[in-house]
């Protein structure tokens, strides 16, 4: 069904339903046959009064319907208490100087699309546009598992359903995060999924790539690694892991290079933000890594150089 009016909006908004709903995390069902949105206008576009405004789509991962809000201020406090954007502004005066409602509006000038508040709201008022009526009820199996993308280590369920991620939520009662997500560690799961992605060696034959096997890829790699280190020496080798590998491969990596090659030409990509900082690290305190946890920060009594509040994004 296509939505072509305000009229057709609003009725098709108020048709939609919802499945049974437990906290914190409220299990969301949104009808696909209700609202199909036309490609190329927005809810947006359609200019709605903010009385009569059902949906927020003005971001690609959220849509925020207000027609479903209760006005709790469980989205404001996850935005400025928790996360400290002040993304979502409280409103003045009591319920009496609101008679039309209050709306939890967001700046998106200060928001960093985290989510947060997505996992705060109880009644489904806001939900992702990813997963939208890939779940119905509680059909998801739900996988525990590390953010794989920095290093603090955040704690994820990921909501599997027929082997494929359809969204990510955070672990409300797990260090470091308590809950908490960025906005790549709630949305940035598409890669897992993606046809883009390498399911076997490729090497280059002439202008073009062929498919190779998992035995002559490696084979090659290690003759090609011989000619060069024999023609040119062991220095004119050198590696980069991955940020986003596990502290084992980053250990395996670097001894392939150290003691499997002789070269100690081996580098992190963390080296460009975090180099300043693990030498600072190991001049004043004698090593170039943290001297606490996360948890901690709660505990300290002084901070010099940094906003712990805009740090943390």
């Amino acid at each position: 069904m296509q939505v072509d009016s305000k009229k057709q909006l609003l009725t098709s908004v108020k048709a939609s339903t919802y499945e049974e709903r437990s906290y914190p995390m409220p299990t969301l069902y949104l009808n696909n046959k209700v609202i199909s949105f036309k490609q190329d206008q927005t809810i947006l576009e359609m200019e709605l009064a903010i009385e009569d405004h059902p949906l927020d789509d003005a971001t690609p991962i959220i849509v925020r319907d207000y027609s479903r809000c209760i006005g709790c201020g469980r989205c404001l406090q996850a935005c400025n208490e928790i996360q400290v954007n002040a993304a979502i502004r409280a409103p003045h005066g009591s319920r009496q100087d609101h008679p039309q409602g209050w709306y939890p509006l967001v700046d998106y000038e200060h928001c960093t699309h985290c989510g947060q508040c997505l996992q705060a709201c109880p009644v489904g008022a806001l939900f992702e546009k990813k997963a939208y009526g890939e779940l119905i009820g509680n059909e998801a199996r739900k996988i525990r598992t590390t953010c794989p993308y920095c290093g603090v280590g955040c704690q994820h369920w990921l909501h599997v359903k027929e082997n494929k991620v359809i969204k990510v939520t955070g672990v409300e009662q797990a260090e470091p995060n308590y809950g908490r997500l960025c906005v790549k560690g709630r949305f940035g799961y598409d890669f897992i999924h993606s046809a883009e992605r390498l399911t076997h060696p490729l090497i280059r034959d002439g202008e073009h790539f062929r498919k190779a096997s998992w035995d002559e890829a490696p084979d090659l790699v290690a003759i090609k690694f011989r000619k060069i280190k024999e023609m040119h020496g062991h220095d004119a080798l050198a590696g980069i892991s991955c940020a986003r590998s596990i502290n084992e491969d980053a250990y395996n990596m670097q001894k392939l290079f150290r003691a499997v090659i002789g070269t100690n030409n081996i580098d992190h990509c963390a080296r460009t933000c975090h180099a300043p900082t693990v030498a600072g690290l190991a001049r004043s305190f004698g090593s170039g890594a943290m001297t606490n946890s996360f948890a901690e920060f709660a505990q300290s009594k002084l901070g010099l150089g940094s906003n712990f509040a805009h740090s943390w994004h």
